[in-house]
């Protein structure tokens, strides 16, 4: 059974985005793959935010921890080992768990396989609390029974020319995707004027590549 929570939130070719709106729930029968990561619980006043992906047999549930406030505190990543379509997450065994620190707000979690090595990567991405509003990727690798922390490369620096934040992560069809406005010199945070520019993580040669989307 596939829970698809239908949510308002700025996509990965927005510059701006600050809140997540629950606005319904669908249930849908899918077949197993991939499937995109969903807001299952949200309650912004106490900071109780969580999402649920899910790789082959295994589904993921990431979870901000009831800290005072949202821009910085600890996160939870555990993994379950799925036994029934039909139940999910609710009637499964946990297999891996972790808690880690965070330093932003969690804006969503997947779990895929970006290096195409068969094994699942969980993507963490949160924005951190300011004007630059960086978005940060803490990524963990896991390889069917355990979880361990991971780190992708960085972009080089020619593809980060006129970076300065506001960028958003998105995962599309297996593939990791940042984009970030261009800001030119002199300009005010507030106001970038060279346009956006989008990289993909490209699994082949594991290294930050210009997107044409």
């Amino acid at each position: 059974m596939r829970i698809m929570t239908t949510i308002m939130w700025p996509s990965m070719f927005s510059s701006r985005g600050k809140s997540l709106m629950l606005i319904s729930t669908v249930l849908l029968v899918a077949a197993c793959g991939h499937q995109a990561p969903k807001v299952t619980e949200t309650t912004l006043n106490s900071a109780t935010v969580s999402f649920e992906d899910s790789f082959r047999q295994y589904a993921m549930r990431c979870e901000e921890g009831t800290d005072p406030g949202r821009s910085m505190g600890t996160l939870k990543v555990t993994i379950y080992r799925v036994e029934s379509a039909a139940t999910g997450i609710a009637a499964s065994r946990p297999v891996a768990a972790t808690t880690d620190h965070r330093n932003g707000v969690i804006q969503n979690c997947w779990m895929a396989d970006i290096y195409g090595d068969e094994n699942a990567e969980i993507l963490i991405f949160s924005t951190s609390v300011g004007s630059g509003s960086y978005g940060q990727l803490q990524v963990y690798k896991f390889d069917g029974t355990h979880l361990r922390h991971a780190e992708l490369p960085d972009p080089m620096p020619d593809l980060m020319v006129g970076y300065m934040g506001h960028d958003w992560y998105e995962l599309m069809d297996g593939i990791l995707y940042r984009k970030f406005p261009l800001y030119l010199e002199d300009d005010a945070n507030c106001c970038p004027r060279g346009g956006d520019k989008a990289i993909k993580f490209d699994r082949l040669s594991s290294t930050w590549k210009l997107s044409a989307n």
